[in-house]
């Protein structure tokens, strides 16, 4: 799964923090336990001590005997840890108030289960990358559920024969079942099915954003990592870096590349040079050589992509897409002027 460094970054510092303050938080406990409740203190130093006797107890002894001195000592430390135990919940404290409580008692919040990142560090990874795709999507992160067909027209388009609200349900359906049915290829089945592209053509305020916006929500939800940006933020950002690096690999083409799901808005919004169209041509074509998906909306036509970008672009990005045409009428512009009716 990959995620920016900076959500690498955010994650590790929150779990260090949950570590450090559930063991500061146990700290202050005992210190107020041991001053209520003499005895504990004295019990808990007995029992630190158990390995200091275990280690002067058996020097010397033979195998059979060392063994048979530690089982005693071991029933001598339970012994021990049952009467803390039951002083504690006598003095209306937990049976285990003296040590930390971990956010995971899994991994004890170092963020590893054994040599792996545990279940609860990429529960946080995941959060965190949703914060950031709605911080940096500029509104508020959008829904299925909040996504109306109420806006679109019920009468039939001549062209389609069918009528904006028709075709806008099925694009919907289409959405939702991809969203849903998302999947990348795995070690174990590398030949297994993965998830398709898409293009999102049609004119401003037609629901491209909204869609995209839901389906990165829910793919992320599932665990994936999604990176969610406009072409020209997303293209402005790996030449800067290109240049800064004097023609080296940038962060951002290399996220961009190998990111489980990359959300690309508005392209041919981004200024055209030689180096945006060889970007989005490795940028699609190692994404295709990864069969790592990626969802592209954009205000051209056909017609107009064919005209703007190189044969190499258009044939990647029209041949490995499945191409969805948003119909209908401005949605924003009927929000509008129904605010606006509203305020009359």
């Amino acid at each position: 799964m990959a995620f920016s460094k900076e959500i690498y970054t955010q994650a590790t510092a929150q779990m260090q923090q949950r570590r450090n303050t559930a063991e500061r938080e146990a700290q202050q406990r005992k210190q107020e336990i041991y001053q209520r409740v003499s005895q504990i203190a004295q019990l808990q130093q007995q029992l630190s001590n158990t390995g200091l006797r275990v280690a002067r107890s058996v020097l010397g002894l033979a195998p059979g005997e060392a063994s048979a001195v530690i089982a005693r000592l071991e029933q001598e430390n339970q012994q021990l840890q049952r009467q803390i135990s039951q002083l504690l919940q006598q003095n209306g404290y937990d049976a285990d108030a003296l040590y930390p409580r971990y956010h995971c008692n899994i991994c004890e919040d170092t963020g590893y289960d054994g040599p792996y990142f545990c279940r609860c560090y990429r529960q946080l990874l995941t959060q965190l990358a949703l914060e950031k795709l709605n911080r940096d999507s500029a509104m508020e992160l959008c829904s299925f559920d909040t996504f109306s067909l109420d806006y679109y027209s019920t009468e039939p388009l001549p062209e389609l024969k069918i009528s904006p609200r028709d075709c806008m349900r099925e694009i919907y359906a289409q959405c939702r079942s991809y969203a849903k049915n998302f999947a990348l290829p795995s070690s174990d089945l590398p030949d297994a099915p993965v998830t398709d592209s898409m293009l999102f053509t049609g004119s401003t305020g037609l629901g491209k954003t909204h869609l995209s916006l839901a389906i990165a929500r829910e793919v992320i939800e599932k665990g994936y990592g999604v990176l969610y940006v406009s072409a020209q933020n997303l293209l402005s950002q790996i030449e800067k870096e290109h240049f800064q690096r004097e023609g080296r690999q940038t962060d951002t083409l290399e996220l961009s590349c190998g990111c489980d799901l990359l959300i690309l808005d508005d392209l041919g919004s981004e200024f055209q040079t030689q180096f945006t169209q060889s970007t989005i041509y490795h940028l699609l074509n190692t994404r295709m050589m990864k069969r790592l998906p990626f969802i592209i909306s954009t205000n051209l036509k056909l017609s107009e992509i064919e005209k703007r970008y190189t044969e190499r672009v258009v044939s990647r990005l029209l041949g490995c897409c499945h191409i969805y045409r948003f119909v209908g009428r401005d949605v924003r512009q009927i929000q509008f002027t129904e605010r606006f009716k509203k305020r009359g």
